[in-house]
């Protein structure tokens, strides 16, 4: 018996040894276990925040946003962890102005240590460069800059590829921009950006890619107008005391003008202060034309020769015309070509050196426009005929257009093997430049009214000179519209209605540059339009009447004019 007792014991100790075997085998896998789960500063515990906010926990970092406004010297963690302790502990307000260090204890006693940055939400969303890179846009050759103007920006184009097909590059402070950098637009209108903050707030930006720089208009209160191309703001303004129906041109950094005051101006084009002018016994409403450093200007039935430089007279040619007749000379291949109403000559061609007379071409056609010459041609409408064409060499007529009805009133235009011409009769005719054929005539709306006298004693149906771009023919007519007239076919593009006859009974002279068509108007508004579809980009205000034609520089340094100027062919 007491032998059994022994070996029973024995069992019993040899189970109890085995048991603490295994037991040290295998460890309280709690012990060792050491981490945060959540971290997070909630409404309730927090004053000023509206929503909770969780932070982002990474290996030994934590990282939280608050909104902005939020006081960081006092917030109060909410904080799941596992492990024996925490430290600081759980629901203590702490100042987290600077980092905080967290730190959980696991049973075992091992120890991990989590470094807590707080920081308010950034409110940037800043759009820092906008550009045009050749590695986005091949086929440039040089990375174009956007001028960013706070909410504005203007990136001045003059690379060789459409506009409706160009990829910006974009760099920006925020969390996101919408469209995304890289992402190819059509900035043919202005594209929209939105640049968004970490605070969710977002910044509207207008991105225009202009060809357009600067324009230069007249305005009958007597004002010279320097205005931004693009957006319609004016630049500055010099007044010269008379009405100004002179359309001015720009030569080497100066703007030249006539005014109804009797004076030829000479203007800086930057900062628009005088440089010189010089008096006529008429008012000067002759465009005037730059060339080798000569300013050329009808006035007083006088074709005059000024030095740029200093105003000056070079010389000038009495033509014998009627002293209020209105004409601009046009130079080309050495010479000065004039019309004249009633003056020696129809037609002339004066030496551009010596102010001798070249040749004089008589047809009885009462001239009462600037000449076109194109190739060795010279283009000119008469009264007598609508057009007459001429060599421009000895001024021998090659053709002559006559309509049977009415005489020509406006400055042809050539292009596309055709010469554009407005007539008295309310129609623009084509003609086909070697020959003369006509190809299409366009009448106006207001042909209806042809020889309508108007509130203001003004006869209706009048165009302005005629100015060609990309495919479409833009004139301006009296009977309160201006028009695009498809040049291939003669059938309307679009129609610009301003308000009637009674209202506006002049036609406005109309400048084209770059995809925009700018006309002024007889209510004293310069007015920017989409010249494929006719849509108002901007308007601005004069005074009064704008009957001048704009000078466009683009932002290549192309200088654009309206038909009735020497400077269009």
């Amino acid at each position: 018996m007491r032998l059994f007792h022994t070996l029973c014991l024995l069992v019993v100790a040899t189970g109890v040894l085995i048991a603490g075997c295994k037991k040290s085998d295998h460890h309280d896998p709690s012990s060792s276990v050491y981490i945060i789960k959540a971290f997070t500063f909630t409404r309730t515990l927090n004053t000023g925040l509206t929503v909770d906010v969780d932070g982002v926990i990474g290996k030994d970092t934590i990282s939280v946003l608050v909104p902005p406004g939020i006081q960081l010297t006092r917030l109060v963690p909410t904080i799941t962890y596992q492990g024996a302790s925490l430290s600081p502990a759980d629901k203590t307000p702490q100042d987290f102005s600077t980092p905080v260090r967290y730190t959980v204890t696991a049973q075992n006693g091992m120890l991990h240590t989590w470094v807590v940055v707080v920081r308010n939400q950034s409110t940037d969303k800043s759009i820092i460069s906008f550009q045009l890179r050749p590695q986005e846009n091949p086929g440039l050759s040089t990375t174009i800059n956007g001028i960013i103007t706070n909410d504005t920006i203007t990136v001045p184009y003059s690379g060789p590829l459409p506009l409706s097909g160009l990829t910006p590059y974009v760099t920006y402070t925020g969390v996101r921009l919408s469209p995304n950098s890289g992402e190819k637009k059509d900035f043919t209108q202005p594209v929209f950006y939105n640049v968004t903050a970490e605070d969710g707030s977002i910044k509207e930006y207008r991105v225009s890619v202009v060809q357009n720089k600067l324009l230069y208009i007249g305005s009958d209160d007597g004002n010279l107008y320097a205005i931004d191309a693009s957006t319609g703001v004016q630049c500055w303004k010099f007044s010269m005391g008379g009405s100004i129906r002179s359309s001015p041109t720009l030569a080497a950094g100066t703007v030249y003008v006539g005014s109804g005051n009797g004076y030829l101006y000479a203007v800086d084009s930057a900062t628009g202060s005088l440089k010189w002018r010089h008096g006529f016994s008429q008012p000067v409403y002759s465009c005037p034309t730059v060339s080798g450093g000569s300013v050329f200007v009808y006035c007083a039935a006088n074709l005059v020769s000024l030095d740029t430089a200093t105003g000056n007279v070079n010389w000038q040619y009495y033509t014998n015309d009627l002293v209020n007749v209105v004409e601009s000379p046009t130079v080309a291949n050495g010479m000065v070509y004039v019309s004249t109403y009633l003056g020696s000559f129809s037609v002339g061609a004066i030496n551009v050196t010596t102010g001798k007379l070249v040749w004089g071409y008589q047809s009885g056609g009462l001239g009462r426009s600037n000449p076109a010459v194109v190739n060795g041609v010279v283009y000119a409408g008469q009264e007598g005929y609508t057009v007459v064409a001429l060599d421009a060499f000895n001024g021998a007529e090659k053709w002559h257009y006559y309509n049977r009805e009415h005489g020509g009133s406006t400055s042809p235009t050539v292009a596309a093997g055709k010469v554009f011409s407005g007539d008295f009769d309310g129609s623009i005719y084509a003609l086909d430049s070697a020959t003369g054929a006509l190809q299409w005539n366009f009448a106006s709306n207001g042909i209806q009214y042809m020889g309508y006298q108007s509130a203001t004693g003004i006869t209706v149906g009048l165009w302005s000179s005629p100015v060609y771009a990309n495919g479409i023919v833009f004139a301006g007519n009296n009977d309160g519209e201006n028009y695009a007239i498809n040049a291939a076919t003669g059938r309307s593009a679009w129609i610009w209605y301003l308000d009637g006859l009674s209202a506006n009974p002049a036609a406005t002279q109309a400048t084209v540059a770059n995809g925009t068509v700018f006309f002024g108007t007889t209510g004293g508004q310069v007015m920017a339009m989409d010249a494929a579809s006719g849509v108002v980009k901007w308007t601005f205000q004069t005074n009064r009447a704008v009957y001048s034609g704009a000078c466009v520089v683009g932002i290549d340094g192309t200088v654009y004019h309206p038909g009735e100027s020497g400077d269009t062919q």
